[in-house]
């Protein structure tokens, strides 16, 4: 489903094709959920450039497992901090090309590959324990 409102536009249910167009364009990806156990979106938002901002909370899983409390990514805690990091990024054009790769940068460490390597270390580590 589609709903057109002039300068947003809001799809649900995209496929794989239409997520990675929207997101190869796209320079900011966002999490406002107070709660959030990880947010998978977020590290694949990442791994096309976008720059996350996310919500600065003690439970928003993007904030504190994926963006390391503001090292990877930058956060907001209310609606005058995120138009200020939205601003920043859409100003600062050397900042954000910076960030952009420093974001692909760190998904790689989300990677099936690297998700696996750490799963058999632990397997490892409890079965000579």
């Amino acid at each position: 489903m589609t709903l057109d409102c002039k300068r947003v536009e809001f799809i649900t249910n995209a496929d794989e094709r239409i997520k990675t167009k929207i997101l190869s364009r796209s320079k900011i990806i966002l999490s406002a959920s107070h709660f959030e156990p990880f947010g998978i979106s977020i590290v694949e938002g990442m791994s096309l450039g976008c720059i996350r901002i996310v919500y600065q909370g003690d439970l928003s899983g993007p904030w504190v497992d994926i963006c390391d409390k503001g090292r990877y990514g930058l956060g907001f805690r209310n609606t005058a901090e995120l138009a200020e990091r939205i601003e920043l990024v859409l100003s600062d054009h050397v900042l954000s090309n910076k960030m952009a790769l420093k974001m692909k940068d760190r998904s790689k460490a989300f990677s099936l590959e690297n998700f696996k390597s750490r799963f058999m270390k632990n397997v490892e580590k409890v079965l000579k324990s």
